[in-house]
C-alpha cells in the first residue's frame, strides 16, 4: 500500500467505527496490520467532549495517530475546540463567569461537544450505538508508547486548564451561597440536627402553673400559696380566694406531689369552685387530707364529691362542715358512705341534714367498712332519723368514733342509742351531747351501758336530765365489772349531793 492509501479518510469504514479508533502497524515482516487503540468513553461522563483530546495528544477530536505525511496534513485541518484556559475567560467579572460556568456544565451534562461535521457523520445520535469497553479489552489491547507520551502530555494541559476554572468556580459559589453570613459564627450554620425551639424545663414546684394559670384568670397570685406550696400541710383558710382564685391554686395543685393535707376551709368556693377542686382530686394522687368547710358547696358540689369519693384511691379525710346540705344531699353521702373503700374520716357537721337525711344514713352507716371516725353534729337528726342512724351504728363493726352531738335525738333517740350499745363491740367513743336526752332516755342509755365493753369516752353534757338522768348512767357502769369507761362529761347538768357521792365511788 501506499501512503497516500494509508491516509485513507477519517471516519470511513474501513478504518474507523462510530466512537471506536484503530491504528495501522507494520509488524517485522514488514505487513500492516490495525491495531484497536480503544472506544471512546461514555458521553455522559463529565469530560466525555475532551476524550479524544487526551488520547490523540490534542490534535483532533476523532483523528488518529498519524502514520504518514498525507494524514498529519488531514489531522492539521482538523478543528481543535477552543481551550478552556483562555485569557478572555479569567478577565470577565464574577457575574459573567459564574453564568458561564452554569451554562457550560448544563451544556457538557446533556450534548457532547465535538465538531458538528464529524459528529453527525461518524456518531449517530441514537444510544443503542453507544458502546462500553470492559476492563479486561483495556488489559489486552496494546499500547504504543506513543500513545502512552500523548496521554501523559493532554493529561498535564488538562489539569493546567482546570486548576483556575476550579478555583474560579468555589469563589462564585461562595459569593453566591454565603453571601452576608459569617462563616466562623457557628450560631450561622443550620443543620437538620438542631432544634429551632428550646425546651422549657420541667417545673416541678408547680409556681410556673399556677403564675400562668392567674395570667389565663385574670386574678392576683396569693404570695403565702406561692411561699408554702411546697409544704405537706397547706392551710389556706380565711384568705377569700373565691372561685377563680380557687380554679388557678387547683391548676398548680394537679401535678403537686408535696402537698398532702389541703385545708381551704371559708373562702367562699362556691359550688363551682369546689367543682373545680373535685377535678383536681381526680388527677392528684398525692392530697389525703381535704377541708372545705364553711364554702357553700351547694347541692352539684354532693354529687360531684360523692363521685371522687368513690373513684379516688387517697383521699381518707374529708370534712364538708358548713356548707347547708340538706337532706337532698344526704342521699349522696348515704352512698358514699356505704360504698367507699378508703375514706376513714367523714365530716358533716353544721349542715342541715334532717329526718330523711337521717333515715338514708342510717342503712349507710350499718353497711360502712372503711369510715372509723363520723360526725354529724350539728344537724337535725330527729325522731325516725334519729332511731336509722342509731340502729346503723348497733350493727356496724369498724366506726371507732362517732360525734352526734347537738341534734334532737330525744326519748326515741336515746332508745335506740341504748339498744345499739348493747350490740355493738367496736365503738370507742360517743359524743351526744345536747340532743334533748331525759332522766328517762338516760336510763335507757345507762342500760347498754352495763352492757358494752369496749366504749371508753361518753360524752352527755347540756342534757336535761338533771341528776337522776346522771345516777342512772353511773349505775349502769358499776354494774357492768368490764366496763372500761375513762371519761365522763356531765357539764351544765344540775347535780346534788347523792350524784357526788356516786360518782366518787365511780372513780375508785
Amino acid at each position: 500500500m501506499s501512503n497516500g492509501e494509508e491516509s485513507e479518510e477519517v471516519g470511513s469504514p474501513s478504518t474507523r467505527t462510530c466512537g471506536h479508533s484503530r491504528e495501522k502497524k507494520s509488524d517485522i515482516n514488514g505487513n500492516e496490520k490495525l491495531t484497536d487503540l480503544g472506544e471512546v468513553k461514555e458521553e455522559s461522563e463529565e469530560a466525555d467532549g475532551y476524550a479524544a483530546d487526551t488520547e490523540t495528544g490534542g490534535k483532533g477530536i476523532y483523528s488518529r495517530p498519524a502514520t504518514s505525511s498525507g494524514a498529519k496534513e488531514e489531522q492539521s485541518q482538523k478543528i481543535r475546540p477552543p481551550s478552556r484556559s483562555d485569557s478572555t475567560f479569567m478577565t470577565k467579572p464574577k457575574q459573567e463567569v459564574s453564568r458561564e460556568n452554569s451554562r457550560l456544565i448544563s451544556s457538557r451534562s446533556s450534548t457532547s461537544l465535538r465538531p458538528s461535521g464529524q459528529a453527525s457523520r461518524n456518531c449517530p445520535p441514537s444510544s443503542n450505538n453507544r458502546k462500553t469497553v470492559s476492563r479486561a479489552n483495556r488489559k489486552s489491547r496494546p499500547q504504543s508508547s506513543g500513545s502512552q507520551t500523548d496521554r501523559f502530555q493532554s493529561s498535564e494541559s488538562e489539569s493546567e486548564t482546570d486548576g483556575p476554572r476550579t478555583r474560579l468556580d468555589a469563589a462564585s459559589v461562595s459569593d453566591i451561597e454565603f453571601g452576608g453570613v459569617d462563616i466562623t459564627d457557628e450560631r450561622a450554620w443550620d443543620t437538620d440536627l438542631e432544634v429551632e425551639e428550646p425546651r422549657e424545663a420541667y417545673d416541678h414546684t408547680g409556681k410556673a402553673s399556677y403564675i400562668e394559670g392567674c395570667k389565663r384568670l385574670g386574678v392576683i397570685p396569693a404570695s403565702y400559696f406561692l411561699r408554702h406550696m411546697n409544704d405537706p400541710h397547706l392551710d389556706m383558710k380565711h384568705h377569700g380566694l373565691g372561685v377563680i382564685g380557687v380554679k388557678a391554686i387547683a391548676v398548680s395543685l394537679v401535678s403537686n406531689p408535696h402537698v398532702t393535707h389541703l385545708n381551704l376551709r371559708d373562702n367562699w368556693l362556691g359550688t363551682e369552685g369546689g367543682v373545680a377542686i373535685c377535678e383536681m382530686l381526680r388527677e392528684n394522687c398525692f392530697i389525703v387530707d381535704l377541708d372545705l368547710s364553711d364554702n357553700k358547696l351547694g347541692m352539684e358540689f354532693a354529687t360531684v364529691i360523692t363521685d371522687v369519693i368513690l373513684s379516688s384511691g387517697n383521699l381518707t379525710h374529708l370534712t364538708l362542715s358548713g356548707n347547708n346540705f340538706d337532706d337532698s344531699a344526704g342521699q349522696h353521702f348515704a352512698e358514699a358512705i356505704m360504698n367507699t373503700r378508703h375514706l376513714e374520716y367523714l365530716n358533716l357537721s353544721h349542715n342541715r341534714l334532717g329526718e330523711e337525711a337521717g333515715v338514708a344514713l342510717g342503712p349507710a352507716i350499718s353497711e360502712n367498712s372503711s369510715i372509723k371516725h363520723l360526725d354529724l353534729s350539728w344537724n337535725s337528726l330527729r325522731r325516725k332519723g334519729a332511731v336509722c342512724v342509731a340502729m346503723g351504728l348497733k350493727n356496724n363493726v369498724f366506726m371507732k368514733k362517732i360525734n352526734l352531738s347537738w341534734n334532737g335525738f330525744g326519748l326515741d333517740g336515746s332508745l335506740a342509742l341504748g339498744d345499739a350499745l348493747k350490740g355493738n363491740s367496736v365503738l370507742q367513743e360517743l359524743d351526744i351531747t345536747n340532743n334533748r336526752i331525759t332522766a328517762e332516755g338516760a336510763v335507757w342509755i345507762g342500760k347498754g351501758l352495763a352492757v358494752n365493753e369496749t366504749l371508753k369516752t361518753l360524752k352527755m353534757a347540756t342534757n336535761p336530765m338533771e341528776s337522776p338522768g346522771c345516777y342512772a348512767v353511773l349505775a349502769g357502769i358499776l354494774r357492768n365489772q368490764s366496763s372500761i369507761i375513762e371519761f365522763l362529761d356531765f357539764h351544765d347538768i344540775q347535780v346534788n349531793k347523792d350524784f357526788q357521792a356516786l360518782l366518787q365511788q365511780v372513780q375508785n
